[in-house]
């Protein structure tokens, strides 16, 4: 992987392993590859929470229907 990314291809390769992803390690190494680079954007753009009790969405407010 590149510097921009914290996790090794070898990393990459046995993590999905460990999942159960032996197939398609040994197949489709690239499209592994590339699904942990998605995987890894798709984190480093959600929001860090300091207080894990708050809830990331706004608070639901129900209307009566009086």
């Amino acid at each position: 992987m590149n510097s921009s990314n914290p996790i090794s291809e070898d990393d990459i390769f046995k993590l999905a392993n460990s999942i159960g992803l032996e197939k398609a390690v040994k197949l489709y190494p690239n499209d592994v590859k590339d699904a942990a680079k998605s995987a890894l954007n798709a984190v480093s753009s959600c929001p860090i929470i300091d207080d894990l009790t708050q809830e990331p969405w706004p608070p639901m407010f129900v209307r009566s229907s009086l």
